[in-house]
């Protein structure tokens, strides 16, 4: 059996941070309960402190394929911190948002979006990609949808 000081559970549709602003202030969290962050994923009210992953106040899927990114940030500020260098390293975001699955144990398919386009009339266009690979990696089939948001 294992013994732990905390449990946190993490799934579920909002993020489960009311311990955050319980210690830190409720300041910390935007109203949707996301932590706020600045560029360099660090608190606006803290910048000995950062914030990463699924619990950051920034316009994006929540999706564990961020994770390398928000860590690397993460790492080399505080790196920069300790060598007492300003922090210059910002998020700016995926490079494109996407959603992978599985089919069968021979490929998946990613379906992303490759751009936006607003009209006059302020109708958005969007172009999504759908890509199968087999689980190798060469790309097996692509398809194109055009639809209005």
């Amino acid at each position: 059996m294992l013994t732990y000081a905390r449990q946190l559970f993490t799934r579920g549709p909002r993020p489960n941070t009311s311990f955050i602003s319980a210690s830190l202030g409720t300041d910390v969290l935007a109203k949707n309960g996301y932590v706020k962050i600045k560029p360099t994923l660090q608190l606006p009210s803290d910048a000995r402190i950062f914030a990463a992953g699924d619990i950051i106040d920034f316009p994006e899927q929540k999706q564990v394929g961020k994770y390398y990114t928000h860590a690397d940030i993460v790492a080399t500020n505080i790196v920069s911190i300790l060598e007492n260098q300003p922090v210059t390293m910002k998020y700016k975001g995926p490079s494109f948002e996407g959603i992978v699955l599985t089919i069968g144990k021979v490929r998946f398919q990613v379906w992303r979006k490759l751009d936006l386009n607003t009209d006059a009339n302020g109708l958005t266009e969007t172009r999504c990609n759908l890509l199968q690979f087999p689980l190798g990696g060469d790309i097996w089939r692509q398809g194109l949808c055009l639809h209005q948001i």
